[in-house]
C-alpha cells in the first residue's frame, strides 16, 4: 500500500516535472536570443495579404461605380449587367454602413464592459481582507489555491520512454499508436 502510494506520488512528480519543463516560454530570459519571430512575420505576411485584397475590391468597386455612370447605350445587356451589379455592391455597402451604426448604437447604449468575474472576486477580497486589518497581500483563498496542470499523452509518451522499466513494454507502443 505505501510502496504503491510512493509510486504513484513519484510517477506523478515527474510527470508534472515534464509538463513543466515542456510549457515553459523562454522569451523572458535573457540568456536566450530569439532570432526569428514567426508569429510577426505571419502577421505581417497577413496584413500585406488584407491590404491587397482590400485594394482589389476597392479597384473592382471603382471599375463598376464608373461603368454604372458611364452613359453606353441603353439596349446594351452588358452595360445593364454593370449597372445591376453596382447597385447591389451600393446596397450591400450601404447595408453594411447600417449595422455598423446599429451595432455602435447597441454597444453605447449598453454601455462599458464590465469586469472579468476574477477580477471582482479579487477585487472583493482585497477589500475585505484590506478592511478586516490583514496584512496578507493576497486573499486567503487565492494563496490556497493551487494550479492544475493537464498532463497530456506526449508528457505519458516522454516519461514512459525515460523510465528504464517501461522502455518496452506495450503500454509504450500502446501510446504511440494513440497519439499518431
Amino acid at each position: 500500500s505505501h510502496a504503491m502510494e510512493a509510486r504513484l506520488r513519484d510517477t506523478l512528480e515527474k510527470l508534472t516535472a515534464i509538463n513543466q519543463h515542456r510549457a515553459e516560454t523562454y522569451k523572458e530570459d535573457s540568456s536566450v536570443e530569439i532570432t526569428t519571430q514567426v508569429r510577426g512575420q505571419l502577421k505581417f505576411l497577413e496584413d500585406v495579404d488584407r491590404f491587397k485584397t482590400k485594394k482589389l475590391q476597392e479597384q473592382q468597386r471603382e471599375m463598376l461605380l464608373k461603368a454604372a455612370r458611364s452613359r453606353a447605350r441603353p439596349d446594351d445587356p452588358e452595360a445593364a449587367l454593370l449597372k445591376e451589379k453596382a447597385r447591389q455592391v451600393q446596397h450591400e455597402e450601404d447595408e453594411l454602413m447600417r449595422k455598423n451604426a446599429a451595432n455602435l448604437a447597441a454597444l453605447a447604449a449598453i454601455g462599458p464592459r464590465k469586469k472579468r468575474k476574477a477580477e471582482d472576486d479579487l477585487a472583493a477580497a482585497t477589500e475585505t481582507s484590506g478592511a478586516s486589518g490583514s496584512t496578507a497581500a493576497q486573499p486567503y483563498a487565492a494563496q490556497l489555491r493551487t494550479r492544475q496542470r493537464r498532463i497530456g499523452l506526449k508528457d505519458y509518451i516522454f516519461y514512459l520512454e525515460q523510465e528504464k522499466p517501461t522502455r518496452r513494454k506495450p503500454e509504450l507502443f500502446k501510446a504511440y499508436l494513440k497519439q499518431t
